[in-house]
């Protein structure tokens, strides 16, 4: 998804079959 580009192509596609924009995408994007 959009939110997990923000960590890295490999995690963003984990993350986006796992939970989409959750999970670790959404730690980065609060620290920010």
């Amino acid at each position: 998804g959009v939110c997990s580009n923000a960590i890295s192509p490999e995690d963003a596609r984990v993350v986006s079959i796992d939970h989409g924009c959750g999970a670790h995408s959404e730690a980065l994007i609060k620290a920010e």
